[in-house]
């Protein structure tokens, strides 16, 4: 179950892997690392070659569904970071003395 949901995670979170590739502030390393999963799985799951054959009914398809899951979950976690971070610097706090000013924008 854990599995799927994590597809389905992935699936949802696609706009912001777009703008995670796109944005600037995020370093190259980070954006080919994202970008090289993704194109792993898409590749993997489009490819002939697999651990399992896929004619092996049943079992061909659930390599391609441990391979994907696991990519998916990588990506999860460069993503779930990525907007913990934008949600840092869109949150500006600044103290002073006993006040607390935030500032949403």
């Amino acid at each position: 179950m854990k599995k799927i949901i994590a597809a389905i995670s992935f699936i949802k979170r696609i706009n912001i892997f777009f703008k995670y590739l796109k944005d600037k502030n995020v370093n190259i390393v980070s954006k080919i690392k994202a970008f090289s999963l993704f194109s792993v799985g898409i590749l993997y799951l489009v490819s002939p070659i697999d651990f399992i054959p896929d004619f092996i009914f049943g079992l061909g398809i659930i390599d391609d569904i441990f391979v994907l899951t696991y990519i998916f979950e990588m990506l999860n976690k460069q993503l779930e970071d990525y907007k913990r971070t934008l949600k840092e610097k869109s949150l500006r706090i600044i103290e002073i003395d006993d006040y607390i000013i935030k500032d949403e924008n």
